[in-house]
């Protein structure tokens, strides 16, 4: 089997964490080193609908009333890339957290107990929908004439265009908020006994302090460890081709709980069993990134 979970520390102002965390682990485990990774995170909101498109109520209506507050709530609209998932880049809206239905444009599934580390928000709000997107990479400043040409006749690459699309014609429904970056070539990455572990300094656009540290800690249920990584892309279900099941999922919650604790890090943001989870290659993964860089509140 294999299960991951992520985590989100903000940075300190007087320590490095992800200095501390990278000592840590090599000191304690001597691992293996895995490819570097990095990431992209965009954060955009739905704009505010207007006072002609807001639902009237009167006092006491309470269906009504609130009715029209879930309307008025805005959703979000999350985009996610990862390198270690390659080929692929993540979609999806939050609906307003009141159990409605969410919209469909990207995360699907059911709540599932036990999430991450808001377990009782987890636990109420409903499984966003989730799309993946065809991501081609831009070619090496390396590569041939010949692999540029066929860069070029395999069209544009649809996340571009996305964005592109969202910051243009769709600009007057979704405002970007933040841009959240794991920089190529800066996040780490190590394997060690029944363990792969990433992690990655998160900066906003050009800020060039570090706003927190990801971690993502993948477990592999004691077989398909060890052996080199370097044919690895982050997207595989479990050993056998199926998908994880519940009790799968307690025990390897579990097994990355205490792997977590024993980092000794005792502040972070927790997504495990987050609502939509079903054991299947990159999607729960991009769930996981997608609930601990949500906004609260």
């Amino acid at each position: 089997m294999t299960i991951t979970g992520v985590y989100f520390i903000l940075e300190s102002p007087t320590t490095s964490v992800f200095q501390t965390l990278v000592a840590h682990l090599t000191a304690t485990y001597q691992p293996t080193p895995l490819p570097r990774w990095s990431l992209e995170h965009r954060l955009m909101r739905e704009t505010a609908p207007s006072s002609s498109n807001a639902t009237s109520t009167t006092a006491g209506e309470e269906g009504k009333t609130a009715a029209a507050t879930v309307a008025q709530q805005p959703k979000y609209l999350q985009y996610l890339h990862l390198s270690h998932h390659p080929g692929k880049s993540y979609v999806c809206i939050k609906a307003p957290q009141d159990g409605t239905a969410a919209a469909a444009v990207g995360l699907a599934g059911s709540p599932k107990e036990g999430g991450g580390g808001d377990n009782n928000d987890n636990n109420k709000r409903p499984a966003p929908t989730l799309i993946t997107i065809p991501h081609t990479p831009p070619p090496s400043s390396s590569s041939s004439s010949s692999s540029s040409s066929a860069a070029a006749e395999s069209g544009p690459n649809p996340s571009d265009e996305l964005l592109q699309l969202l910051s243009s014609r769709l600009a007057p429904l979704w405002t970007h908020r933040q841009t959240l970056v794991v920089g190529g070539g800066q996040g780490v990455g190590y394997e060690m006994e029944d363990f792969r572990v990433r992690v990655g300094e998160v900066r906003q656009g050009g800020v060039q302090s570090a706003r927190g540290v990801l971690v993502e800690i993948e477990w592999v249920g004691g077989g398909g460890g060890g052996g080199g990584m370097d044919g690895y892309d982050g997207d595989r279900e479990d050993e056998d081709g199926q998908e994880n099941g519940d009790e799968d999922w307690e025990t390897g919650e579990a097994v990355i709980k205490a792997f977590w604790q024993g980092l000794g890090i005792k502040e972070g943001r927790e997504a495990i069993r987050v609502p939509g989870v079903e054991g299947r290659d990159g999607m729960d993964v991009a769930r996981q990134f997608f609930e601990v860089l949500r906004l609260r509140g």
